[in-house]
């Protein structure tokens, strides 16, 4: 086939879809009957509804989200649209596994997706794993505008690749991106006063990811585990929130906690408060897993809101196993939704690591099959290639001013009051659940969970050091403006972080610490300015934002505060593992310098990606380490701590 040809086989998908109930008076005592008033699809996309008995008499509504194939070609790009009108309950499911298929074409394959639920509105969002191939390229965006009185559980879900058939993290880039905001409403004052907050329409949660697996084709590797994901095949995220989601997060907080006993001692008082919900679950799930499932649970605060929400990020081994896993979550709405989600995917009592087989004959009539042990795949170490990120392409990258190397020293002095040292960055938890065994593995950590939090706050350092450093900021107007818009790059980064509960408790406190140190450094130099009132008063400011305020205060560039914030953060993990003894005083030495080479790379490869969307930075936050993003959150409920988060 021609490549003409293949570019005209792209399509874009396009659904919509909307849930609604038969307008009832206030008086009726009838069930109110969810219907789909709107159901429209444009190939490749299509919108099926499930016609169930079961679902109609509980008054819900199910539509399965599919395509023609099975999949989506590279270039192909859908867009879907979706309404829950209020007190309307929908759930969406798919047929299967979303598969993205490799093509001879450099496009990428998109979906975007956004959804609106209304007031009393309930959405389920439970799709199949996405699966890609081999050199394959998917993005996907999705927004929710949800009413403070609704209720969601969103899972986005993808695996390594066709690992049965020995394709693991073999396809290109991978980029997720979800996002709530607050719905908004022209109805009671009552309505108003619950979404007040929903300032500039700032997310009030922000789940990314981003995993770039193209640079280590093209780099002279060795075997290391970029973004610590070696040992898993799938990974998920569930968002919660709403009244009726309650039994849900039960379920999640009683699985983290007894998934994470079989390693190590958990707070005896979390574990009390699992106990009741426990006693409802199917005490037999884990013995019936194939391998290691990794639950981490995160609360997001939502203070004035009917009730909280939840980020349970999962790590497994085989997709099987999160089937069981979210059947498992999802069966208290059962009853609202007259359907267990995922059942029909169990088809066995215990999942099973599948025998990978390779043809090593292909004489007609004489193919042989041989069995290959199943063995951990590493992502191979990365080196910095001047081809793949020409230095050309980073010609606007500033040189490093001798003028502010004493101001550098300060910052990354680690007798700095920020508190910086009580806090591990999830080492601790990894240890205690048994993911840590030797040097090496401490060396993975350190270098994966330096560069996803390269990747994911880099974005907020440079943008709020260039808050500071426009022209005119000594004017008052301007100084406002500095004001205002540092407030509203530290909410957007609260969005992203509070996905991780321990992690954005630990930005917090040493934004605070570092805010504090910094008034009283830079008060009478930089007086003047509104910005150090800002960072005094807030509440919550954050690490990233804070610190690139300083850093622009001070005269450092981009680069500079990009290099001091990664050290930071490899240091005080590596001093992390020198406390909890995995590694001695003497070994933490090389061991942080080698770290220095994969934190080089991030923050060119960071550094690129921003120059590409100069007009919004933020565009390129996420993290790339899924893994610590799972078991990050279980420190929450160690028995034993040594450190705060």
């Amino acid at each position: 086939m021609s490549r003409n040809s293949l570019r005209k086989s792209v399509k874009h998908g396009i659904g919509r879809l909307t849930a609604s109930t038969d307008r009832l008076s206030p008086r009726s005592t009838t069930m109110p009957i969810t219907r789909l008033t709107r159901v429209a699809h444009k190939a490749p996309t299509r919108l099926i509804p499930v016609k169930k008995a079961s679902v109609q008499q509980v008054g819900a509504a199910i539509c399965a989200l599919s395509n023609y194939g099975g999949g989506m070609l590279q270039g192909d790009s859908a867009e879907l649209s979706v309404n829950v009108e209020a007190g309307a309950k929908l759930g969406l499911v798919t047929q299967g596994a979303g598969r993205i298929y490799t093509q001879r074409v450099s496009s990428v394959c998109e979906t975007r997706m956004h959804a609106t639920v209304e007031k009393d509105g309930i959405l389920v969002f439970a799709p199949d794993s996405c699966t890609l191939f081999a050199s394959s390229s998917y993005s996907q965006y999705q927004e929710y505008e949800i009413h403070p009185e609704s209720s969601i559980a969103l899972i986005d879900w993808f695996s390594s690749g066709r690992f049965k058939n020995q394709e693991r993290w073999e396809f290109d880039n991978l980029q997720t991106c979800t996002k709530l905001k607050w719905l908004k409403t022209e109805g009671t004052q009552e309505d108003e006063n619950l979404i007040s907050d929903n300032l500039d329409n700032v997310p009030f949660l922000i789940d990314s990811t981003s995993i770039d697996l193209r640079r280590n084709r093209q780099m002279n590797t060795s075997n290391h585990d970029t973004h610590a994901v070696a040992d898993f095949n799938c990974f998920a995220s569930l968002i919660l929130y709403g009244e009726h989601i309650q039994s849900v997060k039960n379920r999640c907080q009683s699985l983290s906690v007894t998934f994470a006993a079989k390693y190590t001692r958990t707070r005896i008082r979390e574990r009390d408060q699992c106990d009741k919900e426990w006693d409802s679950i199917d005490t037999d799930i884990y013995d019936n897993l194939a391998g290691r499932v990794i639950i981490g649970v995160s609360k997001v605060s939502l203070r004035g809101k009917p009730s909280d929400a939840y980020v349970v990020r999962f790590a497994g081994k085989t997709n099987e196993d999160l089937y069981r896993i979210f059947h498992t979550c999802l069966i208290p709405m059962a009853p609202s939704f007259g359907i267990e989600f995922y059942k029909d995917r169990i088809l066995a009592q215990r999942s099973e690591i599948p025998t990978i087989t390779k043809k090593v004959s292909r004489d007609p009539g004489q193919e042989v099959y041989k069995v290959i042990e199943r063995t951990t795949n590493t992502i191979p170490r990365q080196k910095l290639a001047n081809d793949l990120y020409p230095v050309s392409s980073l010609g606007s990258m500033p040189m490093e001013m001798h003028s502010s190397f004493w101001s550098i020293m300060m910052l990354a002095d680690s007798g700095l009051p920020t508190g910086s040292f009580s806090h591990s960055a999830g080492l601790e938890a990894a240890t205690q659940l048994r993911m840590i065994e030797g040097e090496e593995d401490v060396l993975n950590y350190v270098q994966a969970a330096t560069r996803s939090s390269i990747q994911l706050l880099a974005p907020f350092l440079i943008s709020s050091l260039r808050i500071v450093q426009r022209d005119g900021v000594n004017d008052i107007r301007e100084a406002i403006n500095v004001r205002d818009c540092w407030d509203k790059l530290n909410r957007e980064c609260n969005a992203v972080m509070v996905t991780n509960e321990p992690a954005c408790s630990a930005s917090i406190d040493q934004g605070k610490s570092l805010a504090r140190v910094a008034t009283q450094w830079l008060g009478e130099e930089f007086s003047h300015l509104d910005i150090l009132d800002c960072l005094r008063n807030d509440r919550s400011p954050h690490m990233a934002p804070t610190l690139g305020v300083i850093s622009g205060l001070l005269g450092l560039d981009e680069i500079q505060v990009c290099r001091l914030f990664a050290y930071c953060l490899a240091r005080d993990m590596v001093s992390s593992a020198v406390r909890l003894s995995l590694i001695g005083p003497l070994a933490s030495v090389p061991l942080l310098n080698n770290v220095q080479e994969s934190a080089e790379d991030s923050i060119r490869a960071v550094y690129t990606a921003i120059l590409n969307h100069p007009e919004n930075p933020l565009l390129v936050a996420a993290s790339s380490a899924p893994v610590i993003e799972a078991i990050h959150p279980c420190h929450e409920i160690l028995q034993v701590r040594l450190f705060r988060s």
